[in-house]
């Protein structure tokens, strides 16, 4: 099947640098720009830099067309760990460009899907559309909704896998006895259930997962919020109390990254995402979808949270999927000095 958009090569760009002295439309002050030159001189960096090849399709999966973004090192290099990536509710497959393009960058094979056309297109619900989130909340977490997402995610895996067996070039590059998981918000639930030896990434997770059994790295901040209420209990705890139930992973807790920060978004401009949420189609063209409250943030992502998102899981990828062993010892000696005044880091080995 022919992908729906043209394969697009990127040249060899530092995303979390890109915004220069200027991000979201804010200049930033010399004392700023300094703080995070310095963060970005002390962040793991992978040995792999390389170009990218991204493709939006379609795949047919238990008989509907859902939608599937690839990105993967551009050329022809065999043997890549492959990362899922599972977005949050109301997202598409293309979320989280911010981090899964960094990975891509750093070496992986990175497939990322929503796994439910329920869960992408939640702000055009009739709950939504009624603002009653608290309902869509209640909705969108009932066991049968979960279970679908896990036999999604598992029905794209195996497609993945057919289509490597049946010599699809790009997937004969996929090493897929070294897959590593990850979700943010509402895919969390998705990536710490599947019952697989993977590592997970959990970025704001949504509940206190219990002890994976397998290499996991939380990721929270103290400013992150629960839009609607999906999950339970304060969303800044919840990465804690995970961590305190795991044998074996790390935590990253930021002071200052909202919700929407810790998506990926990549730092739109809040004014221009929340006219494109408010005006995305439901069915019809020109109908209208509300968007979750305290969804979109005052400013836009701070740069040196985004720096040490990108760091942190790249080291943390390196170090469980290819086990690379100067990416173990950037975890574990010199990640906490450099996240110092920035993020707590935390880590546990069994």
């Amino acid at each position: 099947m022919r992908p729906l958009l043209l394969t697009v090569i990127l040249s060899g760009i530092f995303l979390a640098g890109c915004a220069g002295p200027e991000r979201g439309g804010h200049r930033m002050r010399p004392d700023e720009t300094a703080r995070v030159e310095a963060l970005r001189a002390g962040a793991y960096r992978s040995m792999r830099e390389a170009p990218l090849s991204l493709t939006l399709q379609r795949w047919i999966i238990q008989g509907e067309h859902l939608p599937v973004s690839l990105a993967f090192p551009a050329g022809g290099e065999r043997g890549l760990p492959l990362i899922v990536y599972l977005p949050g509710l109301g997202e598409s497959a293309e979320a989280g460009a911010q981090w899964r393009l960094a990975w891509a960058r750093a070496g992986y094979a990175v497939l990322s899907v929503q796994p439910l056309e329920a869960d992408e297109r939640a702000w055009s619900s009739d709950l939504a559309r009624s603002a009653d989130f608290k309902g869509l909340a209640r909705e969108r977490q009932q066991p049968g909704e979960a279970a679908a997402r896990l036999r999604t995610l598992q029905a794209v895996l195996a497609e993945a896998q057919r289509r490597a067996a049946t010599g699809d070039p790009l997937w004969l590059r996929v090493d897929f006895s070294r897959l590593g998981l990850a979700g943010y918000e509402l895919g969390t639930q998705t990536a710490l259930a599947v019952q697989a030896q993977a590592p997970r990434l959990a970025i704001s997770p949504l509940v206190s997962a219990a002890d994976a059994g397998v290499p996991v790295l939380l990721v929270g901040s103290r400013r992150d919020s629960d839009p609607i209420g999906l999950g339970s209990g304060p969303a800044a705890r919840r990465p804690v109390e995970s961590f305190e139930q795991q044998s074996r992973g790390y935590l990253l807790m930021l002071g200052g990254a909202t919700h929407t920060a810790l998506s990926g978004s990549g730092g739109e401009d809040p004014e221009a995402m929340a006219d494109r949420v408010s005006h995305m189609p439901m069915g019809g063209r020109g109908r209208r979808q509300a968007a979750a409250p305290e969804q979109l943030p005052p400013g836009a992502p701070d740069d040196s949270s985004v720096i040490a998102i990108e760091a942190s899981s790249t080291a943390f990828w390196d170090a469980t999927l290819r086990a690379e062993p100067g990416a173990q010892a950037w975890l574990q000696r010199e990640a906490g000095p450099w996240l110092r005044g920035l993020a707590e880091w935390e880590m546990r080995r069994n």
